[in-house]
């Protein structure tokens, strides 16, 4: 059963990348990333929030999206296998993928990547973040002209 919902949400995520389309708003929004050193020098990434414009590769861990976090166009966003991403629920929070970005997310049936809200376990409901947009090339009906 965990293998035909990972090779149907791989399917469906492929597909979502050939045929969305999504009208880009620019909220003026600049990267910014958390850090701490967790006792080492080399600095640990905790928290995504606003604009990402380098690509970044993730270890297996724990991830707080904090209010709308924007992939830029020839920037991937890779998680490892095993990693859990929480939305923050204090603010709107949503991973919107821009034309020409990526999201690689490649867990497995023993190390899945989680996608959840940051409430606790019993508390959580459909709507409690904005989810994951992926901004494709595909045309869409809607007008620019507003």
């Amino acid at each position: 059963m965990k293998r035909i919902l990972t090779v149907a949400f791989s399917s469906l995520l492929i597909l979502s990348l050939t045929n969305t389309a999504c009208v880009k708003v620019d909220f003026n929004e600049t990267e910014i990333v958390d850090t701490s050193t967790g006792g080492g020098t080399t600095p640990t990434i905790t928290t995504l929030t606003g604009r990402i414009d380098q690509s970044l590769s993730l270890p297996k861990g724990k991830f707080t999206l904090r209010g709308f976090v924007y992939v830029g166009s020839g920037v991937t966003l890779t998680f490892a296998p095993g990693s859990v991403i929480v939305a923050a629920n204090d603010v709107k929070t949503a991973l919107i993928i821009e034309q020409g970005g990526r999201l690689v997310a490649d867990g497995s049936a023993t190390q899945p990547i989680v996608f959840t809200s940051s409430k606790a376990v019993g508390t959580r409901a459909p709507s409690d973040w904005g989810g994951i947009s992926i901004c494709g090339f595909a045309p869409t009906n809607r007008s620019l002209d507003h």
